[in-house]
């Protein structure tokens, strides 16, 4: 009987040591997955405000260019005026 508790208690520290790595590595694995997922939507995100910046941007710029021509000629540079004239 004692020769078997002997075998017993290194076999089960052996298997829990065992046990311990594998959820160690599998845990490991998540986290590096979940970085890197988190890594992917991050880029994703920045490419959506940039492009919706730039929207903006784009959409004021072409509301400038389109209310300049509707300014007085007092209010307007030499060549907004000409601008409008060759636009006509």
């Amino acid at each position: 009987m004692d020769n078997l508790q002997e075998w017993i208690v290194p076999i089960l520290s052996s298997i829990v040591a065992i046990a311990v790595a594998v959820m160690t590595c599998r845990w490991q694995m998540r986290t590096e997955l979940r970085k890197i997922l988190e890594s992917y939507v991050s880029d994703k995100k920045y490419k959506a405000y940039y492009d919706a910046v730039n929207l903006v941007f784009t959409l004021l710029e072409e509301g400038r260019q389109k209310s300049t021509f509707g300014l007085p000629a007092k209010g307007r540079t030499k060549n907004q005026r000409v601008r409008q004239i060759t636009h006509i």
